[in-house]
């Protein structure tokens, strides 16, 4: 795929067969690049998918692709998902090709969905635009070539595009979330998608919008972006990133973990309140 493609309705599998570094890839090259190289060398693996992650894929469907979801999932009979019948009933599904639900997770999923559409502001974007946009993009800096897949795509009426990434989790609160863009790395997403689409687009792009709906009643919605600073921290980063995955492209060299032995220094948080003071005492004085 050349750099510079925007490109709709591509099915998913054929968009993850793609080479171009994801931004899902780079978290894998964050912690070494030789869990990249196994990811890749796995394919199998990438089957794998926590019961969060399978709640939020079903509520990105309900919200996006509402018209899809019956064909995508079955509702399986009301059983212990430990007996007998619903290990028959998934293992049906699974050579269908579709993936298995029950009664109450449909609900809530569409639950979800009807709450972010009635959000003040999400509501509005929602309206127009495009789902699952893949662009594709050749890094200004180091030539990695890159690739994005967006939830939601809405392009003003001047021209300027507005990305949307839908998230699923238990406590949706301001402080919680920010917690959840630190442990996973969500200001570098939305770095990776602003820049990418730009580039592959041509287009100005305003700060990625992340809806974050809650998993649990009742499925309250709320909607951020993020800081300058965040931002910033998240650009070095990604830059810092590609300029590796070129070096490990080209020489063929994906390292694990640094083989030397090293003392761990211990986190201010793990000690008591006498320890924290003598090991700041000894920082200082060093």
């Amino acid at each position: 795929m050349t750099a510079g493609a925007i490109t709709y309705g591509m099915e998913a599998s054929t968009y993850r067969a793609m080479e171009d570094l994801s931004y899902s890839e780079s978290k894998l090259l964050e912690r070494s690049p030789a869990h990249l190289r196994w990811w890749r060398d796995n394919v199998e693996a990438r089957r794998a998918s926590s019961a969060s992650q399978a709640f939020g894929t079903m509520v990105h469907t309900a919200l996006l692709e509402p018209a899809t979801f019956d064909q995508r999932y079955w509702i399986g009979p009301e059983v212990s998902k430990n007996s007998n019948q619903w290990k028959a009933f998934v293992a049906s599904c699974t050579a269908s090709g579709v993936l298995p639900s029950t009664a109450e997770d449909r609900e809530a999923a569409f639950t979800c969905a009807k709450n972010v559409r009635a959000h003040p502001v999400v509501g509005p974007l929602l309206a127009s635009g495009n789902p699952e946009v893949s662009c594709f993009w050749a890094d200004p800096a180091t030539g990695v070539k890159c690739k994005a897949r967006l939830d939601w795509v809405h392009v003003t009426s001047v021209a300027t595009a507005i990305l949307l990434d839908l998230k699923t989790t238990e406590d949706a609160s301001r402080e919680a979330f920010k917690r959840s863009v630190v442990r996973y790395g969500y200001a570098r997403q939305a770095d990776w998608y602003e820049k990418g689409y730009a580039l592959a687009s041509g287009l100005a792009v305003s700060p990625m919008l992340f809806v974050v709906v809650e998993s649990a009643p009742p499925y309250l919605c709320v909607a951020y972006t993020l800081d300058r600073w965040f931002m910033a921290q998240a650009a070095k980063t990604n830059h810092a990133l590609r300029s590796l995955y070129a070096h490990c492209v080209e020489f063929d060299e994906w390292p694990g973990y640094d083989t030397s032995v090293t003392d761990l220094e211990a986190p201010r948080y793990a000690l008591d309140e006498e320890l924290r003071e003598l090991q700041r005492e000894e920082e200082y004085a060093s």
